[in-house]
């Protein structure tokens, strides 16, 4: 279906559009990013970053993010625990846990944030029950389970594992000697986060009202009009379509898919969907490039002197 889409899309448009992009428009989209980029560094102190310095901290959420947005297989997530490793002295259990929550924490903003906007931009739907509808409530009742069982019932996640361990036959000694103390620190990790619930939902949801302001920027700067909260909307299908693992760099075939979804369910046609679509995600890649360079031109933490 997508090879049929892309079959019919007007690459001569497309880059008619993307070199006659509005500049103004596309600063305010940079704005949003940095900003919210930021927001996503602060955030790593609620969840086992704390000592270390902001400064490394948003170094590594901007390569992290340009990372994630460009490798092919979902490889991208990869890169943070090279970046932890690198310029952090945290263990890479600390950068697996905070993978862990933050991910979970930024789609339940995400589910949040599609909940709102079916409720206030298309209440029609919502009074009828439609399959969207009911899909978001869905997703955010499995997130909410996820989350109170990676919070609060890792006995019986540990219960599991045991007899797993027991079914595969792997030798005690190798799980005491490498693995259950990783995982009484991962655990530890993860009790830390309990108290910082709040504060990590609220700096997600900003997060994400903020890169739906970076979407309002790269819509508009298309010359296409499109209100704030349509622009939110428009921004919580791309990370869903990203989730599906292709062999292609930057995800193309899956995000452009999801621009091309949100925009058909606000009314554009198909075609035209698609070709919106493959514009704002050529316009996010470069915005995430610029990005890269700010976290290659930030000073990671500085070694010690060798006497």
């Amino acid at each position: 279906m997508l090879w049929f889409f892309l079959q019919e899309l007007s690459w001569r448009e497309i880059g008619r559009t993307i070199t006659t992009v509005n500049s103004s428009w596309l600063l305010v989209a940079a704005l949003a990013y940095v900003i919210s980029t930021l927001i996503r560094a602060q955030r790593l102190r609620y969840v086992g970053f704390a000592d270390e310095p902001f400064i490394v901290l948003a170094k590594i959420t901007f390569l992290q993010f340009f990372y994630s947005n460009l490798l092919p297989w979902r490889t991208g997530e990869l890169a943070f625990f090279y970046l932890v490793k690198k310029n952090t002295s945290q263990p890479l259990v600390v950068a697996a846990s905070s993978l862990l929550v933050t991910r979970l924490f930024d789609f339940i903003a995400v589910v949040i944030l599609l909940i709102i906007s079916l409720v206030t931009q298309f209440p029609g739907f919502v009074r009828s029950g439609n399959p969207l509808v009911l899909a978001a409530l869905g997703v955010m009742i499995l997130l909410l389970i996820i989350l109170v069982m990676t919070l609060f019932g890792r006995g019986l996640i540990v219960r599991i594992a045991k007899i797993f361990v027991k079914l595969i036959r792997i030798r005690e000694s190798f799980l005491n000697a490498h693995v259950f103390p990783r995982w009484s620190r991962f655990e530890a990790e993860l009790d830390a986060v309990k108290h910082r619930v709040v504060a990590l939902l609220v700096s997600s949801l900003i997060a994400w009202v903020l890169i739906g302001l970076m979407t309002w920027g790269m819509v508009e700067s298309l010359n296409i009009t499109v209100s704030i909260p349509r622009a939110v909307f428009l921004t919580i299908f791309p990370p869903f379509a990203a989730l599906i693992p292709l062999p292609t760099l930057a995800n193309f075939g899956t995000i452009e898919a999801g621009w091309a979804f949100g925009l058909s369910f606000i009314g554009y046609p198909v075609s035209e969907a698609f070709q919106i679509g493959l514009s704002l995600h050529v316009l996010s890649l470069l915005l995430y490039g610029v990005g890269a360079i700010i976290g290659l031109i930030i000073r990671p933490i500085d070694q010690p002197k060798l006497t």
